[in-house]
């Protein structure tokens, strides 16, 4: 999750998407409390899912109607009532859905969990915990194709699956779905789920393009700070509170299986587990054990399964009641059986070499019954040597080629799979990659070492860097405080220019900061696109040489996006010889495969993932770690999917999640990283094998804080070993004789020292008593605690170890003594709420300029342009504590302020109006309005021709104006200057008038 990318446009035509404050989008839309159904009480009778609504059960559901349209303007054209009923163990949803156009009606999609979304679909969002984070989403389109999802702050958990029904019909002039979801099916919790759910229901339209929403989000409808209410379920929630958890699918090969899961249970006694495999035929093979179950005590079941054929496979285990027969809980699970073969490829620009694994998906014991054959070609010519394994031994053998005599070029790696006795491939596999040209002779700007540390100019380096600092543009003040802390690197996102983003480099390299730039969507080139070809020239080439440049970052999770592979190689290509002197680094998603992985970094030089799993038990990670001990095995699978060729940079939390739903409307209560938790992620990431550390979310948390105090002391700490965390590693193990497998341990030396440095960490929640055994190491030798002011006598160290605990030990007696960071004790921050930020008849959000929540220059709600255009001050306002400042700095500056997001129509009336001074005094200024339809495109606005003319002292400037675009759904006003001088302004208004 990171920064969202906005779309730019030049002159008057500008659009900004910012990110605003709650409430700031669509303010007069947004009704004053969410909305509400009321259930009248269980159907004896419940509906026969046929899409037809001809159930006696419908009449006296619950209903309602009133979709708005996403783009927050308005009532739907098209419009949607729903039905909500349900009986002891169901919730029945059904929509009856107008449409016009019926001959029009898109529903193309027919696989489950396919495009759905894509057709004419209707979709209900559950938050049946009202966590309002985690969400449940069911969609159905027109011909009755299903897809559910659950999801939370972090995005939606891919391949989540579990039992439910739908169907769909149509009639003349409308049609219809409906969804049983059984209780069963959903996460229930004793004690927190009740008869009162968060719910929200959503509608595509496809002949008007019409996205409409029962409970305005203002935005994405999977807002479960801003679901409406599902009241009066009078169920028995705690018979539904069982879990299951899915440990092993078992070996996923043709033939037979076996699944292991965990059940956990609120009541004592005994259940039964059954598996339900789906087969092609649409037979259904059934596995049932008993299981005896305790609360507190997760119970271990085996289930075994047989598939005929590779094929993806639908299964579903439940957990029943052995008297009734009734589920309690069903979880959905998808298998893939892959084929005989699958090949994978790592191709290094910096090593010049590739690798090549092949899998064999044949059980362990036949293994040796097969040989794999590995030829490298390169313009159809053979790359020697032949790489022959007569006796297959593992199941995922790798295969080192070196290209370094071959040289750039396209190649192709051949593998073929042959019984061990004869000479005839079973199967044969090839994939193809590029590799680029060696950077120049001379020594490039940054390199990376043989054991994956950047170097920079000659100077190994280890990052320990931060997105963002603020929405905006770090201030002097911002950008001297995180230097101080010890970050050295930050990213500079590209500007409205290149000369823009060369200024905000310049500045980085003024506070001795490193910088990388995010290329985004440019980073992908489509095949024969030449357009995008010339977009990441544009960005590239007048940045490629500045001295403050670490490295280019691709588009960020792609994976996750669902953007291809092969476009991304080719954008990587193009950048490789457009700049051959820095990396590329690509940031993934935590619920990514180690193959989807392997196959997206054939586009970069440095890999990686973020993952920010407080508080616990974290659910960002699919892995089954659940405690923050999944950042180190987040980074574990990032290091296996660069076979440990390439670096791994990890992205950490410098954030609360209640803060990122505080955007959306959120009330919750934010739950930190402790200090004790952030130094144990960054610590943990590095003996898992990071070799970069990247902070993200700080441009949501406020400063000055506790946390942020916490965590800059933690940076600072680390930089204090900077010399250390470059450095190699010894290949000393070091015996954990007492602590057992919590306690892990490196051992690393600084580059031009054979001073050793053991970083020890507890990666459990339970104290340890530990021994530790450091191989080459005197009985009595004195080891000192690096910033705890303590000292240790002996080998083994004896220690304990907190939960979370990292120790740093060295006998080093020239390692300076540790530097502590003084920073000045805070309490907790107030933050902003919605009404705080908005004024009684103003449109606007934070019109005064009076919140920079984020302790950066740039209002809550307002961007500027150019990034160094303009700030918020305090010495030139006219009430309040704020203003906003503009400077032009050449006859041809024209830098503006401008707010977005507001929700309008054809035929509105407005008056914009905002107190101004220049200096000098006949300095122009004006103010304007453009308005864009539900995607940003520009469709018109009021720009005044005439500038009008300064004067020192405050004066009003009105702007009167209607909307007259018959598709205009949005609208952002703007403040701007035009050349040289400075303006302000304060007390900006924008009022509809009636």
């Amino acid at each position: 999750m990171k920064p969202d990318q906005r779309r730019r446009r030049h002159g008057i035509a500008l659009i900004f998407l910012v990110c605003l404050a709650p409430g700031a989008a669509a303010r007069a839309e947004v009704p004053a409390a969410p909305p509400a159904l009321m259930l009248g009480g269980p159907v004896v009778t419940p509906p026969r899912i046929d899409g037809r609504l001809d159930d006696d059960c419908w009449r006296a559901a619950a209903q309602s109607t009133g979709f708005s349209l996403l783009a927050g303007v308005g009532p739907a054209t098209e419009q949607t009532t729903i039905y909500v009923t349900y009986n002891s163990q169901h919730l029945y949803i059904a929509f009856e859905c107008l449409e016009s156009r019926m001959d029009r009606l898109e529903a193309r999609t027919t696989e489950r969990d396919g495009p759905v979304l894509k057709d004419d679909s209707v979709q209900v969002f559950l938050d049946p915990n009202q966590d309002r984070f985690t969400y449940y989403q069911f969609a159905v389109n027109a011909r009755g194709t299903r897809l559910d999802l659950k999801g939370d702050a972090a995005g939606a958990q891919a391949g989540w699956d579990t039992p439910w029904n739908a169907a769909a019909a149509r009639g003349e002039d409308r049609w219809w779905a409906e969804m049983a979801i059984p209780f069963s099916s959903l996460d229930i919790h004793l004690g927190k789920t009740t008869g009162t759910w968060g719910i929200n229901f959503a509608r595509e339209e496809r002949p008007k393009r019409e996205s409409s929403v029962w409970s305005f989000t203002g935005g994405s409808p999977a807002q479960p700070a801003r679901f409406g209410l599902l009241t009066g379920l009078e169920v028995d929630f705690s018979r539904f509170a069982y879990g299951i958890e899915v440990v092993d699918l078992g070996g996923r090969l043709a033939g037979n299986n076996v699944l292991t899961a965990r059940v956990s249970a609120p009541f004592a006694g005994r259940l039964l587990a059954r598996l339900e495999v789906y087969l092609p035929d649409g037979e259904a093979q059934k596995r049932e054990v008993a299981v005896d179950v305790a609360p507190g005590r997760p119970a271990r079941v085996s289930l075994p399964y047989a598939l005929p054929r590779e094929g993806l496979y639908r299964m579903v285990l439940r957990v029943r009641d052995p008297a009734s027969g009734e589920t309690l809980r069903a979880a959905g699970v998808s298998v893939a059986i892959p084929p005989l073969l699958e090949l994978a490829l790592y191709p290094n620009h910096y090593r010049r070499e590739v690798w090549v694994r092949p899998r064999l998906n044949v059980r362990e014991s036949d293994l040796k019954e097969f040989r794999i054959t590995a030829r490298l070609l390169k313009d159809g010519a053979l790359v020697p040597p032949e790489r022959e394994m007569p006796v297959v031994v593992v199941k995922e053998p790798t295969i080192q080629f070196s290209l370094a005599e071959s040289g750039p070029g396209d190649y192709e790696a051949v593998v073929v799979v042959a019984p061990r006795r004869s000479g005839a491939g079973l199967v044969r596999e090839t994939a193809r990659f590029r590799l680029a040209a060696a950077p120049p002779p001379d020594a490039p700007a940054v390199s990376i070492d043989p054991d994956n540390v950047l170097v920079v100019r000659g100077n190994r380096f280890f990052p320990l860097g931060l997105y963002r600092y603020g929405r905006g543009t770090p201030s002097d003040k911002a950008l001297s405080e995180i230097r101080l802390a010890g970050f050295n690197l930050l990213q500079v996102p590209p500007g409205h220019d290149a000369s823009e983003t060369r200024a905000l480099l310049d500045r980085a390299r003024a506070y001795g900061l490193q910088a990388w730039v995010p290329l985004g969507e440019a980073a992908a080139v489509g095949s024969g696109d030449t357009a995008a070809e010339e977009r990441l020239r544009e960005l590239v080439r007048p940045l490629a040489a500045h001295p403050a440049l670490l490295c280019w970052e691709s588009l960020d999770e792609p994976a996750w996006v669902g953007r291809k592979a092969a476009d991304l190689e080719r954008g990587y290509h193009l950048l490789r010889a457009l700049d051959p002197a820095h990396p590329v680094w690509t940031n993934h998603a935590p619920r990514n495969a180690v193959d989807e992985l392997a196959l997206f970094n054939r586009a970069t030089d440095i890999a990686g993932a973020d993952v920010y799993p407080v508080p616990e038990p974290q659910t960002q990670s699919d892995l089954p770690e659940k405690t923050i001990a999944v950042v180190g095995e987040e980074t574990s699978k990032n290091v296996l999917a660069v076979l440990n060729r390439k670096p791994v940079f990890m992205a950490l939390q410098a954030f609360a999640w209640a803060d990122l739903a505080r955007q959306q409307g959120g009330t919750g209560t934010a739950i930190y990283p402790t200090r004790a938790q952030s130094r144990f992620m960054a610590y943990h990431a590095i003996v898992r094998g990071a070799r970069g550390l990247l902070w993200w979310g700080a441009q949501h948390t406020p400063k000055p804080s506790p946390f942020w105090n916490d965590l800059c002391s933690v940076v600072h700490e680390l930089s204090q070993v900077q010399d250390v965390l470059a450095g190699p590693n010894t290949g000393d193990i070091v015996a954990v004789l007492a602590g057992g497998k919590a306690i892990e341990c490196l051992v690393r030396r600084p580059n031009e020292s054979t001073d050793r440095f053991i970083i020890a960490v507890n990666a459990s929640p339970q104290a340890v008593n530990a021994r530790l055994q450091v191989p080459r190491a005197m009985p009595k030798v004195p080891w000192r605690v690096l910033f705890e002011r303590r000292t240790l006598v002996g080998n083994p160290i004896v220690d304990r170890f907190e939960p979370w605990d990292v120790h740093i030990y060295t006998a080093s007696t020239t390692f300076p003594e540790e530097r502590f960071l003084n920073l000045p004790p805070v309490g907790a921050m107030p933050r902003p709420r919605p009404e705080d930020l908005t004024q009684a008849g103003n449109l606007l959000v934070n019109p005064g300029f009076e919140y920079t929540e984020e302790g950066d220059e740039v209002p809550v709600g307002w961007d500027v342009r150019p990034a160094l255009g303009g700030a918020a001050v305090t010495d030139e306002r006219r009430t309040g504590r704020y203003c906003v400042m503009l400077r032009g700095r050449t006859p041809e500056a024209m830098p503006l302020w401008a707010q977005s997001g507001i929700a309008t129509e054809q035929g509105r009336r407005y008056r914009l109006s905002a107190h101004v001074r220049t200096r000098p005094a006949d300095a122009r200024y004006r103010l304007y309005a453009e308005w864009t339809d539900a995607e940003g495109k520009l469709l018109g606005g009021h720009v005044p021709l005439d500038w009008s003319r300064g004067a020192r002292a405050w004066r009003e400037e009105q702007l009167d104006f209607t909307v007259d675009h018959p598709d205009a759904r949005k609208m952002y006003v703007v403040l701007q200057l035009k050349g040289e001088g400075q303006a302000w302004f304060d007390d900006v208004r924008l009022e509809e008038a009636r």
